[in-house]
């Protein structure tokens, strides 16, 4: 929960007994923890750059921690983004993650329960 915090994406739906832990169509724009959404998201290019620093994007990180015998755990992230574009034409393309976020929330999990 921590870590979605301080990526800046609360955590919206949070489930301790399943060990869920999202955040659901949330609206970011250019930038998700102090950098440009193109480090975490490929959402296609346009003449002027990479359509995730410049397009309304909508998106859900849904986490799961589940055990792993009885001294360890595993978490399970899942992006799903959608970028719109917002300078006339309106059209949304789906993206795809480059795997950055989601290392740094492991990271970030990892580092909180000392592991």
């Amino acid at each position: 929960i921590a870590a979605f915090g301080k990526l800046g994406i609360p955590a919206e739906l949070v489930n301790p007994s399943t060990g869920l832990v999202a955040v659901t169509e949330k609206r970011v724009s250019n930038t998700l923890a102090g950098q440009p959404l193109s480090r975490f998201l490929s959402c296609g290019e346009t003449m002027t750059g990479a359509r995730a620093n410049q397009d309304r994007i909508m998106l859900s990180v849904v986490s799961y921690a589940k055990p792993v015998g009885t001294s360890a755990s595993r978490v399970e992230t899942r992006i799903v983004a959608t970028a719109t574009d917002v300078s006339g034409t309106g059209t949304r393309q789906p993206c795809t993650t480059t795997g950055e976020l989601e290392g740094r929330l492991h990271r970030m999990v990892k580092a909180a329960v000392g592991s």
